[in-house]
């Protein structure tokens, strides 16, 4: 009787501190072996024998960045998200590698910067004035492990094309109906 109680509240308790999503078979054969009626377990005691499976409960990281910079834009930013499953920001270590189109390293790990308010985690970097497309991750540590996430951006001078051309249009149609 009392091993049943001991194990619904172990069960219980971690279930309502969000502990524990699914609890491994292996996890019930541990609490039914070493809960006696002599001997009570905390919930922390019997921790690094759970299996947490967080299914749809995993954080989320995303970019929330731009991918297109033109040759001379001077400063670049990478923002990501990274939110729990309810939507509220994580608070951790986030880091950025940026390489180069051939892949070597353009920015080596960095430490990125938390938003007090947002939660977004940010870096800022100069645009490179090599033309190509840049590889990025990001990590962020979270839950005792990294998660990642990769992404490219683009550096191009068609930009720089494209307004000359809306430039010259401007200046065409203003001689003409002048």
């Amino acid at each position: 009787m009392i091993k049943t109680l001991v194990i619904s509240f172990l069960l219980f308790a971690l279930l309502m501190t969000g502990l524990a999503y699914i609890i491994t078979e292996e996890t019930k054969t541990f609490i039914a072996n070493n809960v006696t009626n002599e001997t009570l377990i905390s919930p922390t005691s019997i921790a690094p024998k759970i299996s947490i499976d967080l299914g749809d409960r995993a954080p989320s990281l995303e970019f929330v960045s731009a991918t297109e910079y033109t040759k001379g834009d001077g400063t670049g930013s990478t923002i990501v998200k990274l939110i729990d499953w309810r939507g509220d920001k994580i608070n951790t270590t986030c880091w950025e590698k940026i390489l180069y189109p051939n892949k070597t390293t353009l920015i080596e790990w960095t430490d990125m910067t938390q938003h007090w308010e947002y939660g977004n985690y940010y870096m800022d970097f100069a645009v490179p004035e090599e033309l190509g497309i840049y590889d990025q991750e990001v990590r962020c540590y979270v839950s005792n492990k990294n998660i990642s996430i990769g992404k490219g951006f683009h550096v191009s001078n068609i930009s720089n094309v494209v307004t000359e051309n809306i430039d010259d249009l401007k200046v065409d149609n203003m001689q003409v109906w002048s």
